[in-house]
């Protein structure tokens, strides 16, 4: 900007003779340099007020607020569990709370927890999962009701009950038959219970 308003300084001294020609052109240099002037003012750092300058990075108040916001921007980034320091710095170096910790040291640190912890978080995911999906085949057994008895063969009730998908959900054919199993103890004991009663 300030190489600009000293070439039409000089434009403008060449320009303030008598020629009427080079008048008209001069009048168009001064209007362009009124208005060209405010701007180059504005841009420059010192003319704008401290509040108004664009902000830098965030600074975070304490260290524990820094682990915080690096650990969202590894979730965010969804992290893998067994992916390396580099290959995490290369998808969040671009982001400003890669720099919420100072040191790599620290970085590395807020990482490896982060991975420790996902890694919790996906097994109990994975354990809440496998859990859901042999109480939905209980409670499958349960609303057959008198299609399975206490004498009912595994390959019988999956002759009925195998296209159901709670079924197919639970996918180890031995987890099936042990479930199944556990349910036949329980029809076992109410058919038990049931007969008591009616001998009474």
């Amino acid at each position: 900007m300030r190489q600009d308003a000293a070439k039409m300084q000089q434009t403008l001294a060449v320009l303030n003779d008598d020629d009427p020609e080079r008048a008209k052109y001069a009048e168009e240099a001064k209007r362009f340099m009124a208005t060209k002037a405010p701007v180059a003012a504005a841009a420059s750092p010192a003319a704008v007020p401290a509040a108004e300058q664009p902000k830098g990075r965030r600074v975070y108040e304490d260290k524990e607020e820094g682990k915080a916001a690096f650990k969202e921007l590894l979730e965010e980034k969804n992290v893998g569990t067994t992916w390396t320091w580099d290959v995490v710095m290369r998808g969040i170096i671009s982001d400003d709370r890669y720099s919420a910790l100072k040191t790599n040291g620290e970085k590395k640190a807020a990482l490896s927890e982060y991975q420790a912890d996902k890694v919790k978080r996906v097994r109990e995911e994975k354990r809440e999962m496998e859990r859901n999906r042999r109480n939905a085949f209980v409670e499958m057994l349960r609303e057959a009701g008198s299609k399975i008895e206490s004498k009912t063969r595994f390959r019988d009730a999956f002759m009925q009950l195998g296209v159901d998908p709670r079924w197919r959900a639970v996918a180890d054919k031995r987890d099936q038959e042990n479930l199944f199993e556990d349910y036949l103890k329980e029809v076992e004991t109410r058919e038990r219970e049931q007969a008591t009663i009616m001998t009474y």
